[in-house]
């Protein structure tokens, strides 16, 4: 699912904001004359879409479900930490793989071979078991082993299946994610706006409206944390998450809003006049026949 940050740019996500307006418009249209059919309906949207939700966000990026329970999930409290790594990116990270095994990324790109072996013995001494390095040389990956030697053909196809996500090791480039740290917030604020636009339509109460997204990614971060599928439980895509259900959910109570606003007047003036007054429309015209009526007789 990755690979959908690399579509995202500026018409691509006017786009999904115009299909998203448009739903929230439907949908509202939809609920105003059947409210009770709309909620039902919305109700079955919904549990079939977290359950779609679940099966795709809380699985390993890559490996799927095979690789669950193999790896260690991390709690980030700070909201902020993932999105701050654009500012301040650092000199290497270490990826984990299928199996309880990790790779270390050296993201410098002005080391020689001699100081890439002198980073491999350091992390060798401290033990961190990783299983091959990355470095960038020359404007080459170059990936050696514990004995800062190059890498094996095993290890290699190691690699091609769990830790390279499916590709050539030597195309893998990790460097390149941080500047899609933007093109993941916005894809994690609109994929729940269908979510928000749906609760609108199920639910009366507001919190229940509005809180729906967030719900269902808490339960998203709190799945992905027992069930050890890898990376990042954090608030940060709580937040951005419910955010995104909170716009949904207010796009469709704004244009319900809207349709009441300009379609009760005229339901108003219509019960007014069948009890027995007279609508404005009824008075003006009664207005305009006494005026004739007095000329007439002058």
């Amino acid at each position: 699912m990755w690979m959908v940050l690399l579509y995202v740019d500026p018409v691509t996500v006017a786009a999904a904001v115009g299909v998203l307006l448009a739903a929230a418009w439907a949908v509202a249209r939809v609920m105003r004359p059947r409210p009770r059919a709309a909620a039902v309906a919305a109700r079955v949207c919904l549990v079939c879409a977290a359950a779609v939700y679940f099966a795709v966000l809380v699985q390993p990026a890559d490996g799927g479900w095979a690789a669950a329970g193999e790896r260690t999930t991390r709690v980030e409290w700070n909201p902020l930490a993932g999105y701050l790594q654009e500012f301040a990116p650092p000199d290497d990270s270490v990826v984990q793989t299928a199996r309880d095994r990790s790779f270390y990324v050296g993201l410098r790109e002005d080391l020689t071979r001699e100081q890439a072996r002198e980073v491999v013995a350091e992390e060798e001494e401290a033990d961190r078991n990783v299983y091959a390095y990355r470095f960038e040389i020359g404007g080459q990956a170059v990936w050696l082993g514990g004995d800062g030697e190059p890498i094996g053909e095993q290890k290699r196809e190691f690699l091609v299946q769990t830790g390279s996500y499916g590709v050539d090791p030597d195309d893998y480039a990790p460097a390149e994610s941080a500047s899609l740290v933007y093109e993941e917030l916005v894809v994690n604020l609109l994929l729940f706006v269908p979510v928000g636009i749906v609760a609108a339509a199920a639910f009366t109460p507001a919190a229940a409206r509005l809180g729906t997204g967030a719900l269902l990614s808490a339960g998203v971060e709190t799945s992905q944390l027992i069930l050890g599928t890898g990376g990042v439980a954090g608030t940060g895509d709580l937040i951005v998450n419910g955010t995104g259900g909170v716009l949904g959910a207010g796009a469709v109570m704004g244009f319900s809003a809207l349709a009441a606003r300009r379609g009760g007047r005229a339901p108003r003036d219509a019960d007014r006049a069948g009890a027995g007054g007279t609508s404005p429309v009824q008075r003006t015209g009664e207005a305009r026949h006494g005026s004739a009526c007095d000329r007439g007789n002058v």
